[in-house]
């Protein structure tokens, strides 16, 4: 979404599964542990070194590395052999203890070079519906012709998970990210609730933008260009 609508292609300094902070390793049955540190360390070591004004944006999942569980029952692969560890004290056991270190060492890291403009972008609700929303695809193959099922069996109106549910769900992981950026006003906080939640549900669907989920937390590529939209327009250096 960014590089759709950046004048300047993005530089892509995340890994999959990893939190973006200094001496954090997140890994689970599926990662090799030390790995996620080892990546984002070099990453944040990188960026001290940048010379002109740019943006960082952090971003990573929250209620699901912070309480250890699945939404809605769906991919426990993700929290099978969870661990989110500091590796500098490897004592610390809470989740939300080492992501608050972790963040407040990163934020304090990136402040100080002044080229850095710095985003903490929280995490977008969690859908908890397969494929977005959208049925999978039915193919038939044949010699070289490949018949696809496009028909769509779930409605859209059906799409959503509650409000209440979403606000419960994320509750401590927003207590946790405003204490710390209020220790940190140069910071810009970013929060897409808005533009995926009413005061009721928070929607898998865009009437201008499709499904915008592609998995049951994931965006779609619609859905990531409509996030990037409203995130640009929350502030002026983007322009």
């Amino acid at each position: 979404g960014i590089n759709a609508l950046n004048s300047e292609p993005a530089v892509n300094m995340t890994s999959p599964g990893c939190i973006p902070f200094r001496d954090v390793d997140r890994y689970d049955s599926r990662f090799e542990i030390g790995a996620c540190a080892r990546v984002i360390n070099t990453h944040l070591s990188d960026l001290q070194r940048v010379e002109k004004q740019s943006v960082v944006i952090l971003s990573s999942m929250g209620p699901v590395y912070l309480d250890g569980t699945p939404f809605n029952d769906k991919d426990y692969a993700r929290v099978t052999g969870l661990g989110v560890v500091l590796v500098t004290d490897k004592s610390i056991k809470d989740h939300y203890e080492v992501f608050e270190i972790g963040m407040r060492n990163t934020l304090s890291e990136l402040a100080s070079n002044s080229n850095l403009i710095v985003v903490f972008a929280l995490d977008v609700p969690e859908l908890g519906i397969d494929y977005g929303c959208q049925s999978k695809n039915k193919q038939i193959s044949a010699l070289s012709f490949t018949l696809t099922d496009f028909v769509d069996n779930t409605a859209i109106k059906s799409c959503f998970v509650s409000r209440v549910e979403y606000d419960e769900r994320t509750a401590g992981y927003k207590e946790l990210v405003y204490r710390v950026l209020k220790d940190y006003p140069k910071v810009f906080a970013f929060d897409p609730t808005p533009y995926f939640c009413n005061s009721e549900i928070c929607s898998g669907y865009s009437t201008e933008f499709g499904y915008i989920y592609r998995d049951i937390d994931h965006l779609s590529r619609s859905g990531s260009i409509y996030y990037a939209d409203k995130l640009f327009g929350s502030f002026s250096f983007f322009e």
